[in-house]
């Protein structure tokens, strides 16, 4: 996986990674313009929601 929009970040949880994704426009109700999705080695999205920028 690459892009110039996506963070590969490692997770605090064996087995899995972090990537957050600027979106380029507002995906919420906040004005959040950024995702986080926790991915599993396998692949498999565990869990994904909107975050603040920073």
């Amino acid at each position: 996986m690459d892009s110039s929009k996506a963070s590969f970040i490692p997770n605090n949880i064996e087995g899995s990674f972090r990537v957050v994704v600027d979106m380029g426009r507002q995906i919420d109700t906040k004005e959040q313009t950024k995702i986080k999705v926790i991915i599993g080695n396998d692949g498999k999205i565990w869990n994904a929601f909107p975050v603040n920028s920073h």
